[in-house]
């Protein structure tokens, strides 16, 4: 059924070959199948909307999380990146999962949508750093990076890929009190651990009374915007990138002309023609939701709390 879906969407826009290329990876991956097939695949899909994948074109385009994740799986299956700084003590993959972790921090994404890639850039990252010859000296970077990712799902209220960042945690802490008294002689932001113990037990327990798998599927990214005030700004830049005419993305929607003022910032559109074109375009409307914008969870409750 993908192959055959696939095949159509040769016919069709980008999004939806890069869609059809993304299914088709990961049903192939529950089928055990080598890692040059799946590079293949989703590199074909990166080159949809980022042709050459390199990390100098990641900073200059309005990438969603969907094409994080893709970069992120690509990276995984061992392809490349281009020429990368490689230290010594360094794999080339190692190098990419840092790069690319410090590119989605600065992609501008608010709370809300850096839960959904950061986590699980953080746990493929952390997973190379532990198969160092001496992955001791990375105990305290990986921790920290756990511990970020941790306080994200926290302060958003999400669960993806927490079970797997504390057993990391735990695993990692256990390694680096060999040879220290008590359990709890390291602390990060107030969190031992003891602490980090019971959250994962408690989740496993959770989970598996619910008969289902405490691991995290790599399925549920959303596509999102970076780096933009204004919605216009957003719904021209995706635009453009995608290659789409003004007239192929409003068919259906709204009049060209009502784009073409919603692009340039002179007149506001309603929120319903907004959701269409995002929609159209693979991109979450979800950060509609406030008027503001910050990255500061606590900055959005507060709001919320004033509008009432």
């Amino acid at each position: 059924m993908i192959a055959c879906y696939e095949r159509q969407g040769e016919k069709k826009d980008k999004i939806e070959r890069q869609f059809y290329l993304t299914m088709r990876a990961q049903v192939i991956q529950d089928q055990g199948v080598e890692y040059e097939e799946l590079r293949r695949i989703y590199g074909r899909a990166i080159d949809c909307t980022l042709p050459g994948r390199e990390v100098k074109q990641w900073k200059e385009s309005l990438l969603s999380e969907q094409e994080w994740n893709l970069l992120l799986e690509y990276i995984g299956c061992g392809g490349s990146v281009g020429q990368l700084s490689v230290c010594a003590d360094e794999t080339y993959q190692m190098a990419a999962y840092e790069i690319l972790l410090s590119a989605i921090e600065e992609a501008g994404m608010d709370s809300y949508c850096l839960v959904k890639i950061y986590p699980k850039a953080v746990y493929a990252l952390c997973l190379e750093l532990m198969k160092e010859v001496e992955p001791k000296r990375h105990c305290g970077r990986i921790l920290q990076l756990c511990s970020t990712a941790v306080e994200l799902l926290r302060s958003t209220k999400r669960m993806f890929y927490l079970c797997e960042l504390l057993e990391i945690m735990e695993h990692v802490w256990e390694e680096q009190r060999k040879g220290e008294d008590g359990e709890n002689s390291v602390c990060i932001g107030g969190v031992t651990l003891s602490k980090v113990r019971l959250w994962r037990k408690e989740l496993v327990g959770l989970y598996q009374s619910a008969g289902v798998s405490e691991k995290m599927e790599n399925c549920v990214y959303l596509y999102r915007q970076t780096k933009n005030r204004f919605i216009g700004e957003v719904v021209r830049r995706r635009r453009k990138m995608l290659g789409m005419t003004k007239k192929g993305l409003c068919e259906g929607i709204c009049h060209e002309k009502t784009l073409g003022r919603l692009e340039n910032g002179t007149a506001k559109t309603q929120r319903e023609v907004t959701v269409k074109l995002l929609e159209r375009m693979r991109v979450s409307p979800e950060y509609q939701r406030y008027r503001i914008v910050t990255d500061k969870y606590e900055v959005l409750i507060l709001y919320q709390s004033a509008k009432r």
